[in-house]
């Protein structure tokens, strides 16, 4: 072990990870300066360079970014996760949302079968939608077998299920308006609906502080999902040929992690601290990615693969809407 750890070279990792973090730093001046998504700019700037991955000085620590940090970024998580919050949201409500997000998957899993003969597809863009868009496609994304999913698809992905979001953020509240739901209710449908955190919070508290809240709330519920689907997906996506799985090293650690959060009442401050470094790693796998990925990909990709994840958008809001017109959801 000692003589394979001194053959390791740093310098071998250098080049890679000084690339990624730039681009990360970037990603988030960019992203702070004009309020866009960070992950849009770290992919299609990590894209823009994507000719320094075919470099050998590169390669290993872009590689290291894409994988283990990644990895460790999404282990992280679990410190987002609490069962007082589950509990607090109602039998009723959590039943709708599990309903939502199973709807969703089964959705985009059958139409990736019929449109573009790839399921695999279809669990990485349907867990995206269904869950918390970008964030849940890395995470579907680390334990897909990857001779049937690549950094194209998690790339395509992540830009469309982004630019979705964001033009969500802006319509959704409108349709909302238009179908007389009441504040509680648009707070629900936002939560329940738009893919990234962020635009769930900018959605939600353009139309009131209590729509707002409510939002936000239904929205972190969804994410307390992701290490369930998760395990469905590692168990469904095994070879047919093991009598049994392995659950790998950082989903384990999520878990555990998730289990010392809810165990033991730490500070704000460290949370906080754990959360914006998780971001940051995943922030900086991301550009990683999109350095492996050639910009080119974008005009070559069926159109189908857009549709798909357009199609399953689509199948949750209105799924969302009949629900809350069923009455279920009063607020």
């Amino acid at each position: 072990m000692n003589k394979f750890l001194f053959k390791i070279n740093p310098n071998q990792y250098l080049n890679g990870l000084i690339t990624v973090l730039i681009i990360t730093i970037i990603s988030l001046l960019l992203s702070s300066y004009y309020s866009t998504p960070k992950l849009l700019f770290a992919i299609l700037i990590g894209m823009s360079v994507s000719h320094l991955s075919f470099k050998k000085s590169f390669r290993q620590g872009i590689q290291f970014a894409s994988d283990p940090i990644l990895k460790l970024g999404v282990s992280l998580l679990g410190f987002r996760l609490s069962f007082d919050k589950i509990t607090e949201l109602g039998g009723v409500s959590l039943i709708v949302i599990l309903f939502l997000i199973l709807l969703t998957i089964l959705f985009g899993y059958f139409f990736s079968i019929i449109l573009l003969k790839n399921k695999n597809f279809g669990l990485l863009s349907a867990g995206s939608v269904a869950i918390c868009g970008a964030s849940a496609a890395i995470a579907v994304f680390s334990i897909l077998p990857k001779d049937k999913i690549g950094n194209k698809d998690l790339s395509l992905v992540i830009i469309t299920v982004t630019l979705l979001s964001t033009i969500a953020m802006v319509i959704y509240p409108i349709i909302f308006d238009l179908i007389g739901a009441n504040e509680n209710q648009k707070g629900f449908l936002i939560g329940s609906t738009i893919h990234d955190v962020a635009q769930v919070i900018g959605a939600g508290y353009s139309v009131s502080e209590q729509t707002g809240i409510v939002a936000t709330f239904v929205k972190m519920i969804r994410v307390s999902i992701l290490p369930f689907l998760i395990l469905f997906l590692l168990f469904f996506s095994r070879n047919k040929n093991e009598n049994s799985f392995s659950i790998p090293w950082f989903l384990s650690l999520f878990f555990i992690f998730c289990l010392l959060n809810n165990l033991f009442d730490f500070p704000d401050y460290l949370i906080s601290l754990i959360n914006n470094f998780s971001s940051f790693c995943i922030l900086l796998a991301i550009s990683a990615i999109g350095v492996k990925t050639n910009f080119s990909f974008i005009f070559e990709v069926n159109f189908k693969y857009f549709i798909l994840i357009f199609l399953e958008t689509i199948f949750l809001l209105i799924t969302s809407i009949a629900i809350i017109k069923t009455g279920i959801i009063t607020g």
